[in-house]
This record gives structure tokens, C-alpha cells and sequence, in this order.
């Protein structure tokens, strides 16, 4: 059984090719039938990264598509970590942080599918596995396993995140992907998201719940946009409480801060504040989080969190912005794209009887747009975890590679 909630990444890594093409043409090429040709590269670089956000609808996917009903899909990112001092010095190591492949087509003019399985280390788990249906008035009904309807970057795709890993609130509070009926509508200057959730099907992890998240756009413009939101999740406990985080690092199994188990949690909530915005090549992005847990002997227990984040496109690039959520820019075919970020963060496990740790970090990150579907980042931590057992501090230097199709 596995102990408190893990956030499953969202987000594709060969395609199946007909008989007469080569693989070599599938991962260049978006491949569905020996008669029809390509898409252009336009339609695929679209579509790859409103099927990595979850974005598509079934008229879109049709637009897209020019006259095919599916078509596969793909990502892969290797990544490097070496770590300073402290308890993690001996962690460097190499991984596959994704590995995912999928299928993604249209049944009607208003329901499509998703179907995308996560391979990494050998596994054969269910990400997104969903239908989906579109009205013109009450917005879209999902049906399948899915995000859990959560904060602004647990809702974000990692082709969008601007570090390579979500900051420590996020890893700590938010859930993995469940199986669930959602609802979502977006209008011109607010949206709302909400859901009935189960189990994870991966792992048998879960019981019930609900989630809901909105927002509003005091401002909306071609170049400026204002996000204020909030998110709220409640789950029926059926296994033992916990919170921990790896440190904005994947490479190791290490958690600084740990609350270990507790068998006493009935109910976990977690309720989250998200504040944004954008300007030309300028992003910000602030969220706070409260969670707690209704224990059976009455000592609820509260945690909280914070993150701040700033990014920059030196090459003037726009981020896109869309049903609540920041999505990277389209890179023109020919050009380059360099970008850099800040990002504080702060996680805080201590409560009662429960003495998890308390956790801040703060780093740098540069990332290059080789093309729109290339992406390689590079991310400069400092983290600094206090805990009854030792205090530990360190560097981290950590470099990956996306490639998406």
C-alpha cells in the first residue's frame, strides 16, 4: 500500500507506425494511415501540446486532425541530477523521468478520447484515460481516469512548468491522477472545474472524494492577463495518512521532510489560493495551501505552503494563457526561444505530535527552445530542510531534456 498521495506528472513516447512507414518516420512524423500524408508540422505541434495539457476538445481535435479520426503521440525525458553536501551528496544519478505514449482521436463533433499509458521504469500504467464530451452551454462532461481537479500547477503539463519539477506545497498536497466524472466551464473572464473522484487505478490507492477549482481575470487582454483563483480538496480516508515531498528533485528517493504514517486520518482537505499574472514575455505565479487532517482522537493536524515564481522570456516569446492555466509559447519554425526563472518555495510538516519538518528552497532556472517540440532546462537549488532529527542543506544542479511528439 502506498502511503500518502503522489502526484503523477501529466504528462507521451513512440508511435505506432503503419507497415510502410519506418519508426525512424513515426517519431518525426504523426502517423495514422499508409495513404494519407503527414500532418503539417504546424497542426502537429498544436495538437501535441493541447493533448500534453489536457486542452482539446472534440472541434479543435477535428480541425487539427484534417480529416483522420486519431492520431499517436509521444514524450520522453532523460535528466541528470548531481547533488552538494548534505545527506544527498551521494544521489547523482541518471533517469528516464517520462517515458509515455498515447492515442488521442474524435467519436463525434462533440465527444473525443484520450488514451495515454506511463512506461516509465518498465511500468505499464494508466495516465490520462478519459471521454469527453463538449456542449456549447454547460461546457464539458470528463469521464475516465484524470487530473484531479486541483491548484494552478498541479493543473499545469510539464511541457508548461517552468522548473523541471512542481515546487515542494504542490509534490506535497497535491493528488495523483483518479478515476472520476468531472465538469468544467470557462467563460470569457472566469472559469469553474469540479469533480467526484475514486480510486487510482494504478495502485488501488484512494477512496472517495471531491474537488473544485475556479477563477477570474480582473484583467484580459492580448498582452496582459490577472489570475486570481482558488481550489479545494476533500478526501474519505481508507489508508494510513501521510505527507512528504522529494526536494524539487526526482532523481532521489530521499524525502527531507516526512510526517510518516498516521492510521488515525478520517478526512484529508487541502484548500488552495493562486494569484497571477502575465505581461509580454514577463510571468508570476503565487499560490498558499492549507491543508489538514480530521484525525479519529481529535488532534487535527494543519500543514501549509507556499511558492513564488518569476519567468522571463529573454527572446520576447508570450506565454499563452488559457481556461485558467499559463501554457508555453508556440515557437516560430526557424527561430530559438531562451528563457529564465526564480522560484522560492516553502513546505511546512510540523504540527501536534506530527513533526515532519519545515522546508524552504530557492532556485534558478534556464531553459532552451531548440524547436517546439525540443525543449533542455537546467535548474540551480538550494534547499535548506530543519527537522527534530537534523537540519540538512544543500545544492542541488539538475539538467533534462523533453522531447515531445
Amino acid at each position: 500500500m502506498l502511503n500518502g498521495p503522489i502526484y503523477a506528472q501529466d504528462e507521451p513516447s513512440e508511435n505506432t507506425a503503419p507497415e510502410s512507414a519506418t519508426v525512424a518516420d513515426c517519431v518525426s512524423e504523426v502517423c495514422d494511415t499508409p495513404e494519407r500524408e503527414s500532418l503539417p508540422t504546424q497542426n502537429r505541434q498544436e495538437l501535441a501540446e493541447e493533448v500534453a495539457e489536457n486542452m482539446q476538445d472534440a472541434m479543435s481535435l477535428k480541425r487539427l486532425l484534417l480529416g483522420r479520426s486519431y492520431v499517436f503521440f509521444g514524450r520522453i525525458e532523460p535528466e541528470y541530477a548531481t547533488y552538494f553536501d548534505g545527506i544527498l551528496k551521494d544521489e547523482d544519478g541518471f533517469q528516464l523521468r517520462r517515458v509515455r505514449v498515447g492515442m488521442v482521436g474524435v467519436l463525434t463533433d462533440k465527444l473525443s478520447y484520450k488514451g495515454a499509458f506511463d512506461l516509465t521504469d518498465g511500468t505499464f500504467d494508466f495516465s490520462d484515460f478519459y471521454l469527453k464530451w463538449d456542449t456549447s452551454r454547460l461546457g464539458s462532461l470528463t469521464v475516465g481516469n484524470q487530473r484531479v481537479s486541483q491548484n494552478l500547477s498541479a493543473m499545469t503539463g510539464a511541457l508548461s512548468l517552468l522548473f523541471m519539477e512542481h515546487p515542494l506545497p504542490v509534490t506535497t498536497f497535491s493528488l495523483a491522477r483518479r478515476l472520476a466524472v468531472s465538469q468544467d466551464l470557462y467563460f470569457q473572464k472566469f472559469g469553474f472545474h469540479g469533480m467526484v473522484f475514486g480510486k487510482d487505478p494504478n495502485n488501488d490507492v484512494g477512496n472517495r472524494g471531491i474537488a473544485v477549482r475556479g477563477f477570474w481575470n480582473p484583467v484580459r487582454s492580448e498582452v496582459d492577463v490577472a489570475h486570481i483563483g482558488f481550489s479545494f480538496v476533500r478526501e474519505k480516508m481508507d489508508r494510513d495518512a501521510r505527507y512528504r515531498t522529494r526536494p524539487e528533485s526526482n532523481v532521489t528517493d530521499i524525502r527531507l521532510v516526512d510526517t510518516g504514517t498516521f492510521p488515525d486520518v478520517d478526512n484529508q482537505s487541502t484548500l488552495g489560493v493562486e494569484f497571477a499574472g502575465a505581461r509580454g514575455p514577463y510571468t508570476l505565479r503565487l499560490e498558499g495551501f492549507a491543508s489538514r487532517w480530521d484525525r479519529a482522537d481529535g488532534k487535527n493536524a494543519d500543514f501549509y505552503g507556499a511558492y513564488f515564481e518569476l519567468g522571463h522570456f529573454l527572446t520576447g516569446q508570450e506565454f499563452r494563457y488559457e481556461k485558467g492555466r499559463f501554457m508555453r509559447p508556440r515557437i516560430e519554425n526557424g527561430t530559438r526561444a531562451w528563457e529564465v526563472g526564480f522560484r522560492a518555495s516553502w513546505v511546512d510538516l510540523n504540527d501536534n505530535d506530527i513533526r515532519g519538518g519545515e522546508q524552504w528552497n530557492a532556485g534558478l532556472a534556464l531553459n532552451y527552445y531548440h524547436r517546439q517540440n525540443i525543449r533542455a532546462m537546467l535548474n540551480l537549488l538550494r534547499y535548506n530542510a530543519d527537522r527534530d532529527i537534523g537540519d540538512q542543506k544543500g545544492w542541488i544542479l539538475q539538467t533534462r531534456v523533453q522531447l515531445n511528439w
